[in-house]
């Protein structure tokens, strides 16, 4: 998932438009050194839970955010 995926998908779960991007010159800015934890990335898949059978308990990253941020949003399991 990209940032800009992960950024959409939250903004949906609160209700609340995604309409641009913090420019990483601000993050810069902003945060210091601690702003490369936001502007680095590395592509994690966990082939080795999956392939023995590890079922997460959240399946994609909108059923994350909905019991995490929206407890009253009832779950469909």
């Amino acid at each position: 998932m990209t940032n800009e995926q992960f950024t959409r998908t939250l903004g949906a779960v609160l209700g609340r438009p995604t309409l641009f991007r913090v420019p990483a010159v601000a993050l810069r800015l902003a945060l210091g050194e601690l702003a490369m934890v936001l502007l680095s990335s590395q592509r994690v898949y966990p082939v080795r839970a999956l392939e023995t059978g590890y079922r997460f308990l959240y399946p994609d990253l909108r059923s994350e955010l909905v019991a995490i941020l929206r407890p009253d949003v009832p779950r469909g399991q």
